[in-house]
C-alpha cells in the first residue's frame, strides 16, 4: 500500500511542494540576504577557507592583524583594503570557536564553586543543578575552524514537517478507515486473537510509512540548503554555532540534525495515533474536521517552532522534582512514552471481538 501509486505520486508531489517552499525561503528570509551575498564573493571565499580547518595561533594572530587594520580604516588612519574587512567579517566568528573551551572553563568553575556553596546550604536541588551543568559541559573544545553559522537557518525550518504530518494523517486512514469503507472491518475483528497480527502488522507499516518519509523529506531539507548555502562543518560540535553554545548536546551538527529530525518523526506518530484512536470510534464524518484540527495544530508547531528541539537545544532546561534537578529532556521522554503505551492500548481495545 505505501508503495501504490496513489501514494508515490503523492510523495513526489509532497518532494516538490518542499523544493517550491524551501527556494522561497531561502531567497526571502530577511536574515540571509548579507549571508549569501557573502558566499557569493570570491574574495571572501578565497580568505576564508585559508582559515578554515585546524585552528593554530598564527591563524588568529593574522586575523586579529586584520581586524586592528580594518579599526584603523574606520577611524580614518589608512585607506580601505578589501582583505582587511574580509577578515574583520571571520574575526568574530573564529575568536568565538577559538577561545570557546576558555568561556565553558569559566562555566565549569563557577560551578564547582556553587556546588560547594549550596551543599552547605543544603539546597539539594541547585547542588545537583551544578553538579549537572559540570557533568554537561566538561572537556568541551573546538578544534576546528567552519562557517558553520547558518546551519541553525536548517534546524528551524519546518515545512517539511507539516507536509509530513499531511502524509501521516493520510496514511493512517488508508491503514485503519479504510477497512471500514471497504466492509472488511467485521471481518478483521471476526479474527479472535489473530487481529493482534493484523494490528501489529497495520501498526508498524504506518511507522515505517512515516519514518520512510520523513527521511526522505529531511534528505531533501538537509541536501538543498547545504548546496544554496554552501554548508560546511558538518561533522564540527554542534556547539561551533554560537547561538548553541550552551546546548546539552556533545554531537556534531550532522548528529544534532539526525536527532531533530527523530524528534520530529516520533512526535508526528504520536499525533498520528491520536487521528487513528478517532478513526475508529467515529463515523467517516468527523474525520475531516478532526484532520483539519490535527494539521492546524501541525500548522501551529511547524510555524512557532514548537517541534523543533533546536529551540530548546540551544541550553540547558531542568526541572525540579521533589527538590531535585532532573533534566527536562528526561522526563518529556518518559511522558512521550506513557502517551504511546496509552493510545496504542486505546487503538487495539477497539478491534473487539464480535458479540
Amino acid at each position: 500500500m505505501i508503495c501504490s501509486p496513489n501514494m508515490l505520486i503523492l510523495l513526489l508531489l509532497l518532494l516538490m511542494i518542499n523544493f517550491g517552499k524551501i527556494t522561497i525561503f531561502l531567497h526571502y528570509h530577511p536574515m540571509l540576504g548579507e549571508s549569501l551575498t557573502r558566499k557569493a564573493d570570491t574574495a571572501y571565499q578565497e580568505n576564508e577557507s585559508n582559515y578554515e580547518g585546524e585552528m593554530t595561533q598564527q591563524k588568529a594572530e593574522e586575523i586579529v592583524k586584520g581586524y586592528q587594520s580594518y579599526s584603523d580604516f574606520m577611524f580614518g588612519i589608512r585607506e580601505y583594503d578589501e582583505a582587511d574587512e574580509v577578515c574583520y567579517n571571520i574575526y568574530a566568528l573564529y575568536k568565538y570557536q577559538y577561545t570557546y573551551h576558555v568561556m565553558i572553563q569559566e562555566i565549569l568553575d563557577e560551578a564547582s564553586k556553587n556546588v560547594e556553596f549550596f551543599q552547605n546550604k543544603n539546597d539539594s536541588y541547585q547542588a545537583e543543578l551544578n553538579q549537572l551543568i559540570q557533568k554537561v559541559y566538561s572537556g568541551r573544545q573546538i578544534k576546528k575552524y567552519y562557517n558553520s553559522e547558518d546551519f541553525s537557518y536548517l534546524f528551524e525550518y519546518q515545512f517539511s514537517t507539516l507536509l509530513l504530518l499531511l502524509f501521516a494523517l493520510i496514511l493512517s486512514y488508508q491503514f485503519f478507515y479504510t477497512e471500514k469503507e471497504n466492509g472488511m472491518y467485521q471481518m478483521l475483528i471476526s479474527l479472535g486473537k489473530k487481529r493482534q497480527r493484523v494490528f501489529a502488522a497495520k501498526y508498524l507499516n504506518l511507522y515505517l510509512g512515516i519514518l520512510f518519509t520523513g527521511m526522505v523529506l529531511y534528505i531533501q531539507d538537509y541536501i538543498l540548503y547545504g548546496k544554496k548555502l554552501n554548508l560546511n562543518g558538518s561533522l564540527n560540535p554542534v556547539y561551533a554555532i554560537q547561538s548553541y553554545c550552551h546546548t546539552p548536546f556533545d554531537v556534531s551538527i550532522l548528529g544534532y540534525y539526525i536527532l531533530t529530525c527523530a524528534v520530529r518523526i516520533s512526535i508526528l506518530f504520536l499525533i498520528s495515533l491520536i487521528f487513528v484512536f478517532v478513526e475508529q470510534l467515529f463515523s467517516g464524518r468527523i474525520l475531516p474536521v478532526v484532520a483539519a484540527g490535527l494539521v492546524a495544530i501541525g500548522v501551529i508547531f511547524t510555524g512557532d517552532a514548537y517541534l523543533n528541539i533546536g529551540v530548546y537545544g540551544k541550553k540547558l532546561h531542568v526541572i525540579s522534582i521533589l527538590n531535585h534537578a532532573v533534566p527536562a529532556g528526561c522526563v518529556w521522554l518518559l511522558a512521550y512514552v506513557v502517551l504511546l503505551l496509552i493510545f496504542s492500548v486505546l487503538i487495539y481495545k477497539t478491534f473487539k471481538t464480535q458479540n
